[in-house]
């Protein structure tokens, strides 16, 4: 029971540290607003990377290419209109708005995906997302993601 009242006491005076780490428990709400700043994606940062296929196509006139930037849980961060595409490889730029730049922070690891479409019909599509960090993927001098399209099954 003293041990107790003792952790107690040591809790509500903000001297207590994590027994694993020695990290204060003690929590400085102005510092971690402050980070949270710091940290803020600014809106009109843009995300671009290249889309490539493996496979041998023509492409056609009609053909649109859409990619989207989403959560784990496939919800929508942001994404580009069907724009037109002469030839693959071609490179994609995706510009968060405010909205977008505010729901998400660099720690957030988000999917990227692309779909190629001719009239409301999928011609090719990524099978599996290119997952990145959004910290990583917006920071100057960082490899661009490669997304892959194939055959829509």
């Amino acid at each position: 029971m003293r041990g107790a009242a003792l952790s107690l006491a040591l809790v509500a005076a903000g001297c207590a540290h994590c027994p694993l780490c020695g990290s204060p428990w003690k929590h400085d709400m102005e510092s971690g607003d402050a980070a949270r700043a710091e940290s803020a994606i600014a809106p009109g940062s843009e995300v671009t990377g290249v889309v490539t296929c493996h496979e041998r196509i023509a492409i056609l006139p009609t053909y649109r290419l859409a990619v989207r930037l989403e959560r784990s849980d496939g919800s929508l961060v942001a994404r580009t209109d069907p724009m037109p595409v002469d030839a693959l490889p071609c490179q994609f730029s995706l510009r968060l708005d405010e909205a977008a730049a505010r729901s998400i922070s660099p720690d957030d690891v988000l999917a990227l995906r692309a779909e190629l479409t001719s009239a409301d019909t999928t011609i090719l599509r990524t099978d599996s997302p290119a997952f990145v960090r959004v910290g990583e993927l917006l920071a100057s001098g960082s490899a661009a993601p490669e997304l892959v399209l194939s055959r829509g099954r």
